[in-house]
């Protein structure tokens, strides 16, 4: 089945009256974004903070995280428990403080400032200090109640990005300036400051403190240093690598977060050797004896000293949706993410509820269709996922390599498939991906779009120039156009009836339908505002349209719209099956349709508004309609998913049509003259 990312199928919520059907939005919106800081009491009980105003907690080392607080207008930087009731987190201009282990957050007022918080620590719970932006250090002795501004200056650039105590008195604090990296330490509770940084320190991103009491601070162009005498004096580390996220010690191991990989010394830091890969993290903790990692898409991972990787806790990414396949009315796969990146989903329960599919964690996929229960997604460096029983079971195929970018697949029956790139190629199976091959041509062509409506009959986009290209025979051979002479705009969405009547519709709204195959095109309708609409139609008159997160509908061959239905988001793809159709968008936009394309044989006189005759048939049936029907001027056949796969003209009350080339199965006759419609089922055997 081809899919309908390109120009959405959306059929009518039964197809015997075609009456305009609504979708409702069933995919819930929480909080996404950075996490930017964890921090755990013990080996159970932790808590994470980040965009959004968000704060989620666990009580079972990470098996499972509530969402404890959430505020758009919000974000936190670092959150800090003296034990498992007691807590203060802070961001932007923002602290907020419980003392039921988060159950209730309630804000804590402070002096005027300038710049944003990025760091607290408390010693007590009563004595804790804040730094941010602008040199700011806040203090307070009474657990928040009160805040007393020791810092805040807006001259130069100086930020103050992390700070730690050994008790109420000796504290140190890190960060960078106009010059590079800073580092301060006091004597006196945080009253005043002192600044012992080395010559030529780098910006410093943390510091932590081992359990022989040295501390370390890390930042970038691989800064690493140590001091054991309380930060008045320091010794440089070397380390190969250029860039440190954090720094945490327990006992006497440590652990140095870079941009991708993760660092472990088994002697309080006087070593260091690379441990594990790991994703790109913001932050990395300690509960316990087990490591703990945050970042984006409000992804939180765990590293157990008993595995040797990292293994997901938690990933939430604002689901962008690309492409989606249903194989049933529960069980369907999802392409979600947006650029180069895009992670695969699945849901069981009808696309209420998705997850991240983890056997395919670490390769990204951008382009996925599917043919019944067989399903072809496309990834990184040439790889392709092909599974035959609906997601079950998945055999890995090696594409032959391509100097460009696979930017289109289309999946035409269980074993033929085309994919396209920007390298002027076309590559073609015909055995299931098993082996390919590459339709080459003369000139230069940025192929963006390959839509094919059968394994035969298909058309490629070439984006360089603007124009398409037309094969009716798999390939051989190709006839190359314009849509219309007088623009220059590239055609982003294409979608055929039957090989006759078929849409073309450009990123700057103009819409155009052809007759003939795509020998002629005429302009049929030029949206006002729009950004890659998309379109489809039912017949030669009836279709929906969408722009953006608007819903249109016409009925006059796209002549006049009316407005149908406003989503919460921008919409990106769609599919169907059965009496469900799929609308997927942006920001976790799902909407859900159970009516769209469900046929139903005419609910009124069905024997005498018009006759079929045999049924079952081995190959031809003859309609027979009431004399009265000469506003009847076309047949369309359907097939159970609501799919037009044959359309003939009758100009006659009696009219015999040749299904011998369909496979065996259930379809659906549908006839109207313009008042009434009538829909009969049929086996073609």
């Amino acid at each position: 089945m081809k899919k309908f990312n390109l120009l959405l199928l959306l059929l009518v919520a039964s197809i015997s009256i075609y009456s305009q059907s609504y979708w409702t939005e069933i995919q819930s919106t929480e909080a996404s974004g950075a996490l930017n800081k964890s921090y755990f009491v013990d080996s159970e009980n932790g808590w994470v903070v980040g965009q959004s105003g968000m704060i989620k907690h666990t009580t079972d080392g990470g098996e499972n995280w509530l969402n404890q607080y959430q505020d758009n207008e919000k974000l936190f930087k670092s959150v800090y428990f003296i034990d498992e009731q007691i807590g203060w987190t802070v961001g932007w201009s923002n602290i907020m403080h419980t003392t039921d282990g988060g159950e209730n957050w309630e804000e804590q007022l402070h002096p005027p400032s300038i710049g944003d918080f990025n760091d607290v620590f408390f010693i007590n719970q009563d004595t804790g200090w804040i730094v941010g932006w602008y040199k700011i250090i806040f203090k307070t002795t009474d657990g928040g109640e009160n805040w007393e501004k020791i810092s805040n200056h807006t001259g130069g650039s100086n930020v103050y990005t992390q700070v730690r105590f050994w008790d109420s008195n000796n504290g140190i604090l890190c960060g960078s300036s106009n010059n590079g990296g800073i580092i301060m330490i006091t004597n006196d509770g945080g009253m005043n400051w002192t600044e012992t940084t080395p010559e030529n320190t780098k910006s410093l991103n943390a510091l932590s403190i081992n359990s022989l009491g040295e501390v370390f601070v890390c930042g970038s162009d691989g800064e690493l240093k140590k001091s054991e005498d309380m930060g008045n004096t320091w010794i440089n580390i070397e380390v190969e690598t250029n860039y440190f996220m954090d720094i945490e010690f327990t006992n006497n191991e440590g652990y140095l977060l870079t941009r991708y990989g993760l660092l472990k010394s088994l002697d309080n830091g006087n070593t260091w050797e690379v441990s594990i890969w790991a994703p790109y993290f913001r932050d990395c903790s300690i509960g316990g004896n087990t490591l703990y990692g945050c970042g984006d898409n409000s992804s939180i991972y765990v590293f157990r000293k008993e595995v040797t990787e990292w293994e997901m806790q938690y990933f939430y990414e604002p689901l962008n949706f690309k492409e989606m396949a249903f194989f049933d009315n529960n069980n369907a796969y999802a392409i979600t993410g947006s650029g180069a990146a895009h992670r695969v989903l699945k849901t069981t329960d009808g696309g209420h509820n998705w997850e991240i599919d983890s056997t395919k964690l670490y390769t990204w996929f951008n382009l996925l269709d599917s043919y019944d229960q067989t399903i072809i997604m496309i990834g990184a460096n040439n790889t392709l996922l092909k599974s035959t029983d609906a997601g079950n079971n998945w055999e890995s195929i090696d594409l032959p390599f391509t100097y460009g970018i696979y930017n289109d697949l289309s999946l035409t029956s269980e074993n033929t498939a085309y994919l396209c790139n920007d390298s002027s190629t076309l590559i073609k199976t015909i055995d299931g991906g098993l082996s390919w091959t590459s339709i080459d041509f003369e000139d230069y062509h940025k192929f963006t779009i390959s839509y094919f409506y059968d394994d035969n009959f298909g058309w490629l986009v070439d984006d360089y120039s603007g124009y398409l290209a037309r094969t009716k025979d798999g390939g051989n051979s190709w006839t190359f156009m314009k849509v219309d002479e007088s623009h220059t705009y590239v055609p982003s969405s294409i979608f055929f009836i039957d090989e006759n009547n078929g849409y073309i519709t450009s990123e700057m709204g103009y819409v155009y339908k052809s007759t003939d195959g795509g020998d002629t095109w005429e302009e049929v309708f030029k949206s006002e505002t729009t950004y890659r609409p998309i379109f489809y139609f039912i017949n030669n008159e009836k279709g929906y349209y969408f722009n953006k997160s608007q819903i249109y509908y016409t009925g006059d061959a796209g002549l006049n719209w009316s407005s149908h239905q406003t989503l919460s988001n921008g919409i990106t793809c769609a599919f169907f099956h059965e009496d469900n159709s799929w609308i997927g968008g942006n920001l976790a936009l799902m909407a859900l349709n159970t009516h769209l394309t469900g046929i139903e044989e005419n609910s009124e006189d069905k024997q005498s508004y018009f006759t079929i005759y045999p049924n079952p048939t081995g190959g031809e049936i003859t309609l027979e309609l009431p004399e009265e029907s000469i506003g009847i001027t076309t047949v369309f056949i359907s097939d159970m998913q609501g799919k037009i796969i044959k359309v003939v003209p009758i100009n006659s009350i009696t009219k015999t049509i040749d299904l011998s080339r369909l496979q065996s199965g259930v379809y659906f006759v549908r006839i109207s003259d313009g008042i009434k419609t009538g829909t009969k089922r049929i086996i073609l055997n």
